[in-house]
């Protein structure tokens, strides 16, 4: 009913090559393949134990291309369980393989070298579920994640480091290293900053640069409070627990969307909630209560109170209300 992918006409035959493909894979074959310099892994029916898993993803291949041939593809990708998990991201996949989300914040080794940060897109739509407002979101999400440089930081400032010597070719050649840090001081550094800077300007000793201990940070006059507070803001917390502005979302109250969804997590599905009531949080938000009237036969109910994860909560798009009353 609602058609092809956009442009698909003009990418047919494109799209219908790499599904051929796909498909000479699954039927393990070292040949035949279509416009490709580099061959793909064919699937190894030898070494499975299941000859039903092969006979499957036959079937699976033969039907895609069959019915991509009747009717075209509504999605521009196709799904592929690639070995670096790069592809994912282009294809705007939630993991970068098979795997589940298993962080708040995931990071991603890139084959030109460094890394970088992406955060698990859950957060934010479950903070949208709670009423936070996309700035809220915004911050929450820095917050965890970081922001990659000195711009706004206000515990190590650039002008405070302008003090202290550093020029503005030796803070450009930080800004790139603050990009792909893991910690704030891991950047400050001889490595990064040069023997000649190190040295000269700022006054360190070989024996100094040498111990795998020395904290150029602290060396350099700023407080543990000042160069966790930097760490934070450039590295991200990897949580979002502090985090500003969490705590402050519009108090919603209402009848949870889905109970489905929270019974399930709550009793394994034993029990039967027929009606689920959002009526309060606690902990700063990290748990949130539930009126909850369970049938417990036939015409009969009882209303009792829970306190589950909000996590559970979030799931079931139940808001939490701060101030709003059990039924």
């Amino acid at each position: 009913e609602v058609g092809t992918f956009p442009l698909y006409d003009q990418n047919k035959d494109h799209m219908l090559k790499v599904m051929r493909n796909h498909r000479t894979a699954a039927y393990g074959r070292s040949d035949g393949y279509e416009s490709l310099s580099v061959l793909p892994v064919p699937l190894d029916a030898a070494s499975c134990p299941d000859k039903a898993l092969i006979t499957a993803a036959k079937t699976a291949w033969d039907d895609a291309v069959t019915l991509g041939e009747a009717h075209g593809y509504r999605n521009a990708q196709a799904t592929v369980i690639a070995p670096t998990g790069t592809i994912g991201l282009v294809m705007d996949c939630d993991t970068t393989g098979i795997e589940p989300d298993f962080a708040i914040v995931k990071f991603k080794k890139l084959a030109g070298g460094g890394y970088f940060k992406i955060i698990n897109r859950v957060v934010p739509e479950a903070l949208s579920n709670l009423g936070y407002s996309a700035e809220q979101i915004d911050d929450i999400t820095r917050y965890a994640v970081g922001h990659g440089s000195l711009d706004s930081c206000q515990s190590i400032s650039v002008n405070a480091l302008k003090d202290k010597g550093f020029t503005d070719e030796v803070l450009a050649t930080l800004a790139g290293a603050l990009k792909d840090a893991f910690d704030v001081k891991f950047a400050f550094n001889r490595f990064t900053l040069g023997d000649d800077f190190c040295k000269n300007v700022l006054g360190f000793t070989d024996s100094q640069l040498d111990d795998m201990n020395f904290n150029m940070l602290e060396a350099l006059g700023f407080s543990k409070e000042e160069i966790d507070a930097a760490n934070i803001h450039i590295c991200g917390a990897m949580t979002v627990e502090g985090a500003p502005n969490l705590g402050r979302a519009m108090p919603l109250a209402g009848w949870v969307a889905e109970p489905g969804l929270v019974r399930s997590a709550l009793s394994g599905g034993k029990k039967f909630f027929e009606m689920i009531r959002v009526s309060g949080c606690t902990q700063g938000h990290r748990f949130i209560q539930l009126s909850v009237l369970n049938q417990i036969g036939q015409g009969a109910s009882i209303c009792q109170s829970l306190t589950v994860p909000m996590y559970v909560a979030v799931s079931a798009n139940a808001i939490c209300p701060c101030q709003a009353t059990s039924p």
